[in-house]
């Protein structure tokens, strides 16, 4: 019945997707001015200004987030995720949800865009030039790199383009190659329900909770020492094996 009740109160998801998309493009014009300010000082700063965003972006769209198993990773620690891709909500879920100083890689042409691209520029998110395969490989070298050098973690999704389906699709081994080459601890992780918030080829975003879901990490050690092939078979398995833990559950919650 409460549940009954707090949706009757939200509004019709065609209201709530038009206010969403119109803040999205106002916020991300301002929030990127001011990233593109704070972060000529203290990319720290900037990277607080970003995550300030994602929790407001988050917040209008009325996701709600539930986070499980960080208590597995270290505070202090850096790490490579690898994450399930079903929806654009993916990125500002994780950098909501994970306590880390979190970079991703995408696509080149997005660090272009006016605002949005800029500010993601300036907080350190690293471009890949997926023109070639040679330009592709000094891509995951640089982001190596990065991690070797600065205090970050980094978010990989191996399936290479979100799910239409919200199924978990075949990870690919150039994601695998930097987790190797990164030198830290690679995680699973499982995000579950932004395919329903807001899948791929929604327009308009649908209210409600997705859950993110840390898996057990492998050591920097294990990850080097085993096939790129048999790594990414292990960290999509785990991710499966977690989603389907995690319908259990769902279902569960609702017989009772």
């Amino acid at each position: 019945m409460a549940e009954q009740e707090r949706g009757l109160n939200e509004p019709p998801t065609w209201i709530r997707g038009i206010i969403f998309v119109v803040w999205a493009v106002v916020s991300t014009i301002a929030y990127g001015i001011v990233c593109i300010a704070v972060g000529l000082v203290s990319r720290a700063a900037a990277r607080g200004v970003g995550g300030a965003w994602c929790r407001h972006l988050l917040a209008v769209g009325g996701v709600r987030l539930s986070t499980e198993g960080i208590k597995k990773l270290d505070p202090n620690g850096r790490y490579v995720f690898l994450s399930n891709h079903g929806s654009a909500l993916d990125i500002p879920v994780l950098i909501v949800g994970l306590p880390y100083a979190v970079t991703f890689m995408a696509k080149k042409e997005l660090f272009r865009i006016p605002f949005f691209g800029w500010g993601i520029t300036v907080l350190g998110h690293i471009p890949v030039d997926r023109s070639s395969a040679r330009k592709a490989r000094e891509s995951i070298v640089r982001a190596a790199e990065r991690i070797a050098r600065e205090a970050i973690s980094l978010i990989l999704f191996p399936e290479g383009t979100r799910s239409e389906t919200g199924e978990v699709g075949e990870f690919k081994q150039g994601s695998l190659a930097l987790a190797q080459r990164a030198g830290v601890p690679v995680v699973p992780v499982l995000l579950e329900g932004t395919h329903r918030v807001l899948g791929k080829k929604k327009a308009l975003i649908r209210p409600g909770t997705v859950r993110l879901i840390v898996g057990d990490p492998i050591s920097a050690a294990e990850a080097r020492e085993t096939d790129k092939r048999e790594l990414a078979d292990c960290m999509r398995n785990a991710i499966i094996q977690m989603r389907a833990e995690a319908a259990a559950t769902r279902q569960c919650s609702v017989t009772s």
